[in-house]
């Protein structure tokens, strides 16, 4: 998953972590680093808080513990205008 800097993500694995599953925190910075998460080796992308301070050896967390908060407005305007219909017929 490619994050952005100033993205809106909720946390989805806080796992021996100060996170908070379900928290929502905003990306500061992307990195892309060979490290080792969850006894794996590996090329993952870390990602830095604004709301939380990655703690040193650590340059932050592993972007798999995060999904991107749908910020979209849900519409049921139509759905209105048809429950109108409905009771005005």
């Amino acid at each position: 998953m490619t994050f952005r800097i100033g993205q809106k993500v909720v946390c989805v694995d806080a796992v021996g972590s100060e996170l908070i599953f379900g928290g929502v925190y905003t990306i500061k910075k992307v990195i892309a680093n060979l490290s080792r998460w969850r006894g794996v080796v590996g090329n993952w992308t870390a990602v830095q808080l604004y709301e939380t301070a990655a703690e040193s050896p650590y340059v932050g967390f592993c972007s798999e513990r995060f999904k991107p908060v749908d910020e979209r407005q849900t519409d049921i305007s139509i759905f209105r205008e048809m429950l109108v219909e409905a009771v005005d017929s």
